[in-house]
């Protein structure tokens, strides 16, 4: 028996003094799983002498869908049925009167709630999301009088996302109605960082339905598609899950994915990208400048300055257009281009001193 599991002895040795012996024992657990627990707390009581305990179970057995299984942080359990469940607590217990319900103890147990005897104690030890224990916290704050003894299961210290921490240190706590006990030790669920702790409630005096009945819920439990997973360990929470604030989750992809849907996957189309490592984020934006085209390089178009340099003779070289040229009309314009062209055909002998001097602005204006 893990360590933490101590303190829910202790509520039962408590809530047997506070008893009398005449009346039945009765034990109420939401998350009856497979019955171990149930048999530990009936074994306390017939160690005390009772002769008539009473046990009434919530789960969800065979109803247990895919996606209730991904909702409440579970990795997949093995299927417990009503029957085996049932089986398990009558013959390996002193159980005079075992009663379970299959389902969602949100919709069973506020079916039933007000069908059931007195309750010495009440186990909370079903679902993992906050939706689901405020629920039944709610539920059993209204069966249970000052004599009853309260646990709740599953308060990971410091963890507002699942289990019970934020609804006792932001709601329970604060109520004056309530004595609210979060016991130590501490148990550390092997191969993981995750820690438990039980907690122990007590009415001190009336609690209204008004006090309850404000959500203390902040954030939307999720519902998808669940990860297979052959461990039954009901702590540990599937790696797939996270929330939507996932700078305070356990998850381990949760500072480098996320959708918002309180997923994570480590496969969600993940690429290597290489980010700069210090100097200021460069505007890559090309000048307004550098934006419109050079002219002097764009063939066919007439319009330039005429300053290109003509001493260069390869192939590279730029051809401008001379002013007289780009002034006159478009017949003109044909006429001196052609006599050009002519004069240079004709030139095929070697030419003097006065002709190799002479520049294309000349030619071009005889």
């Amino acid at each position: 028996m893990n360590l933490r599991y101590q303190n829910l002895i202790n509520a039962v040795e408590d809530a047997l003094t506070n008893s009398k012996k005449s009346k039945p024992f009765r034990i109420l657990e939401t998350g009856s799983h497979d019955g171990t627990k149930a048999r530990q707390m009936i074994d306390r009581a017939a160690s005390f002498g009772r002769k008539a305990i009473e046990y009434t179970g919530f789960d969800f057995f065979e109803t247990l869908t895919p996606e209730q299984i991904y909702a409440e942080y579970l990795v997949h359990p093995p299927i417990r049925t009503l029957e085996s469940c049932k089986d398990n607590i009558e013959r390996n217990s002193k159980a005079t009167k075992v009663t379970l319900f299959a389902g969602d103890s949100k919709d069973t147990l506020k079916i039933e709630w007000s069908n059931v005897d007195p309750v010495n104690v009440i186990f909370i030890n079903g679902g993992h999301s906050l939706n689901t224990i405020q629920s039944d916290i709610e539920l059993a704050l209204k069966i249970a009088d000052q004599n009853t003894e309260i646990v709740i299961n599953h308060y990971y210290p410091g963890d507002y996302l699942k289990g019970c921490a934020f609804i006792v240190d932001n709601q329970l706590s604060k109520l004056d109605s309530l004595n609210v006990q979060v016991c130590d030790p501490v148990d550390h669920i092997d191969g993981s960082e995750i820690d438990v702790k039980l907690v122990r409630i007590k009415k001190v005096a009336e609690v209204s339905v008004e006090e309850i009945a404000e959500r203390a819920v902040e954030y939307v439990e999720p519902v998808a598609e669940p990860i297979q997973n052959s461990d039954s360990h009901t702590d540990i929470q599937p790696s797939g899950v996270c929330s939507t604030r996932c700078e305070n989750s356990t998850c381990e992809h949760a500072a480098e994915l996320c959708d918002g849907s309180r997923r994570c996957e480590s496969d969600l189309g993940r690429q290597s990208v290489e980010l700069p490592t210090a100097g200021p984020i460069l505007d890559t934006q090309v000048p307004q400048e550098r934006q419109e085209p050079d002219e002097k390089l764009e063939l066919g178009i007439v319009e330039s300055k005429g300053t290109g340099d003509t001493s260069n003779d390869s192939n590279e070289q730029r051809r401008d257009v001379p002013k007289n040229v780009e002034q006159s009309d478009d017949r003109g314009s044909g006429k001196k281009s052609g006599r050009s062209r002519r004069s240079r055909n004709k030139r095929s002998w070697p030419q003097t001193d006065s002709t190799d001097n002479t520049s294309d602005d000349e030619l071009s204006s005889d």
